[in-house]
């Protein structure tokens, strides 16, 4: 995803299934993307089920995800 599109609010998807809502989305780096906040709200990956429904800092990595 264009990071420059990420905003506060919006739900974005990635292809492991992770659903997540953004939180915060930082400064942008050199590449044009960041690592921003979101809760998770879906997943299919069990390292993250433990996760779902907290706002997970600084995790999601833009580059990978998708508008839902």
């Amino acid at each position: 995803m264009d990071a420059k599109k990420l905003r506060v609010g919006m739900k974005v998807k990635y292809s492991s299934g992770n659903v997540v809502k953004v939180t915060h989305v930082p400064k942008l780096d050199k590449y044009e993307e960041c690592f921003f906040s979101g809760i998770l709200l879906e997943t299919k990956q069990e390292l993250y089920k433990n996760l779902v429904g907290q706002n997970v800092s600084k995790n999601w990595n833009s580059a990978f995800c998708f508008p839902v």
